[in-house]
């Protein structure tokens, strides 16, 4: 006994004395780390016709998704013997399984030291348009760089220069809409373009081609690798986690439930302050999880990899002019998962990584580009844990299907307010017009779903995050009249949340502005309602009474039409020319209606005469119309529009001219 506890003892100190080194690491390498690292900056750029003699087609695996990029990647395998006839044969079948077999092998050899496949080989290639910059010294070495411009979303591609080693090959980062804020969010910029960040890794420059001229462009460009003491600091911290990581392994009596929270880098570690909100974090709902990867024309090391997810945040926010990093969490090839957008890691932080369904979603980022280099076992491992966590927290299992609605967007998939069903864990181009998460990471979804295993939610599970919903009114809604939407307040198990404040918010312009209030009821129902003058774009928001949001609910669009009433004769049998007088009412009286006579010609209708009536102070108006002296079937109605109503009209009324000597007077009835 008394050998077991002096055992005992040891190992107690082993750890103690282990925690105190790491303690005196981190706090000497917090001293001696430069806190001002981090910077960014812009340089101006355009691009010029190149002559015949320059211009070049565009090498395979320019492109993201392109499938010569698969040729190209297999080419640099060094392939011998049986393996290279397989892969003819695969090639002739388009068989890419045996390709995606052979790119593991590739990612293996690379992460292990191998063959660095990132690194810049060849000889520089020429532009892979017609039009390009000069190679542009950027008088430092940065680690990310991207394009802005007005106007038009162009082709652009980008390629750096890494010192003595040579030019990186040609990446395509075209404005890239997909990934980033709902259409109807604040923080969406209209009428500017940019360019997805590149992970570039010490460039001293960059260069720059496009199919047509850009306008207004400029570069920005992060510096955040650490330099000197600053590096040294980091890898010291880095050392000694890793060694009590290793000691916590050896006294711990197993892993973890699989679906208990994994371990994630908190932003306190990769940002130090130096990325922050421009504003407080919005909140959603999270019904399903996105998979995306970022672009890298350099590798990262481990020391590296806080690095490139500080460049992406500082990318986001002052060249995008986001409010924070677009994605919710980020996890490097090492299996290491950071924290993206602030206060989202047990919350339902709205992000902006996939248009039009981020109110909905929790985007995670893979970091580096996985077109024909398929993600790390380690890393997928990571992310099916923080999936296995993330999704029953907030309700929702983590297999199966999800119908998410669709908020619109020019590079979303589907119009607003489509229902879209995808696998609950997806990849961003199942959702939006892009080749994200790139082909050898999109082959291996099938892999990571399999990880993450069937789990549902639990109920009594205290951090879900409570649900707000906005019922869709009957619509369109009449002018002037009382406009009513309702919802429900409910936590993850069901049960309503009372006396819970919400706020119906309508759109103006870009930002979101109070219309309605109010407050739920003992089961969570709320009720608002307000006077309709104009159609309108709404969504609610709830504040519990512990101060924590809940909302943003997905936008829905409301039509308020003109209220136009008419009064026509009893009588819908007329002689030809007779005189029809009818009259009625609009509101607002802003609005002047239009009389419409069509004649039906058997199945088709010709529209015979169009009048703009005159209305009074108080929308009234009255009109005499002739018949036609052509007998037949006539249809006739009263139309109205304006700018911020919706188009109406009356029903549609049937009148039958008949030949005869009415003398001016309407027909007998019947």
């Amino acid at each position: 006994m008394a050998a077991i506890a002096r055992r005992t003892v040891s190992r107690r100190m082993l750890v103690a004395a282990t925690a105190a080194a790491f303690a005196i690491a981190a706090v000497t390498a917090l001293v001696l780390a430069d806190r001002g690292r981090v910077h960014d900056f812009e340089l101006p750029v355009s691009t010029r016709a190149l002559s015949a003699a320059g211009q070049a087609k565009r090498a395979p695996g320019d492109e993201p998704n392109d499938r010569g990029a698969h040729a190209a990647a297999s080419r640099h395998l060094h392939i011998d013997g049986e393996d290279r006839r397989e892969v003819a044969s695969a090639k002739r079948a388009r068989d890419y399984s045996l390709r995606l077999a052979l790119e593991r092998k590739a990612a293996t050899r690379a992460i292990n030291g191998q063959e660095d496949h990132h690194a810049a080989r060849r000889e520089p290639a020429p532009p892979p348009q017609r039009f390009a910059s000069d190679p542009l010294p950027t008088g430092e070495r940065v680690d990310l760089v991207g394009v802005r411009w007005h106007g038009r979303p162009r082709a652009v591609w980008l390629r750096a220069r890494l010192g003595e080693r040579g030019w990186t090959r040609w990446a395509r980062v075209d404005a890239e809409e997909s990934e980033g804020p709902d259409p109807q969010a604040s923080e969406a910029v209209r009428n500017t373009q940019h360019s997805l960040p590149v992970w570039v890794g010490g460039a001293d420059a960059v260069q720059v081609s496009t199919d047509r001229p850009l306008r207004a462009a400029r570069l920005h460009l992060v510096v955040v690798r650490p330099r000197g003491i600053a590096a040294l600091a980091s890898a010291v911290v880095e050392r000694a986690g890793a060694a009590v990581a290793a000691v916590g392994r050896l006294f711990s009596g197993g892993t973890a439930h699989a679906d208990a929270q994994p371990q994630i880098v908190p932003r306190e570690e990769w940002a130090r302050n130096e990325c922050k909100p421009r504003k407080p974090p919005e909140y959603g709902t999270v019904k399903g999880a996105v998979i995306h990867h970022t672009v890298s024309l350099n590798d990262y090391s481990r020391t590296e990899a806080p690095d490139v997810v500080l460049a992406i945040c500082q990318y986001h926010v002052n060249s995008n002019k986001w409010n924070d990093i677009g994605y919710n969490f980020l996890v490097d090839r090492y299996g290491r998962i950071y924290e993206g957008r602030a206060g989202g890691i047990d919350k339902a932080v709205v992000g902006a990584h996939a248009q039009g369904y981020n109110s909905q979603t929790t985007g995670i980022a893979q970091l580096g580009t996985f077109t024909t280099t398929p993600q790390t076992d380690a890393a997928l491992r990571a992310t099916a844990a923080l999936i296995r966590w993330k999704l029953p927290l907030h309700g929702a299992p983590t297999f199966g299907s999800v119908t998410l609605t669709s908020a619109g967007g020019s590079e979303n998939r589907y119009p607003a307010g489509t229902p879209v069903t995808v696998e609950r864990i997806a990849g961003h181009r199942d959702l939006d017009k892009t080749s994200c998460p790139g082909d050898a990471l999109d082959a291996q979804l099938a892999r990571l779903r399999e990880l993450v295993g069937r789990i549902a939610p639990d109920p009594t599970q205290v951090g879900a995050q409570p649900t707000l919903t906005l019922d869709r009114p009957r619509s369109p809604l009449s002018f002037g009249r009382t406009a009513t939407v309702t919802g429900r307040l409910a936590t993850a198990n069901g049960t309503g949340i009372g006396q819970a404040r919400v706020v119906v918010e309508y759109r103006r312009g870009s930002r979101w502005r109070a219309l309605a209030r109010a407050v739920t009821a003992s089961d969570g129902s709320w009720r608002a309602s307000w006077r309709a003058t104009r159609s309108l774009t709404v969504r609610a928001r709830a504040s519990l009474a512990n101060g924590e949001g809940v909302g943003p609910t997905t936008p829905i669009a409301l039509r308020v039409r003109a209220r136009l009433t008419v009064a026509l004769p009893r009588s819908r049998v007329l002689y030809a020319g007779t005189v029809l007088r009818l009259h009625g009412a609009i509101a607002p009286t802003s609005v002047r209606p239009r009389l419409v006579l069509l004649e039906a010609r058997g199945s088709r209708t010709v529209r015979r005469t169009v009048l703009a009536l005159r209305t009074s102070r108080r929308g009234r108006f009255a009109v005499a119309l002739r018949a036609p002296t052509r007998s037949g079937r006539y249809v006739l109605y009263v139309s109205a529009s304006a700018a911020g109503l919706a188009w109406t009209r009356t029903p549609l009324t049937t009148l039958t001219v008949v030949r005869g000597g009415g003398g001016g007077t309407l027909a007998p009835a019947g």
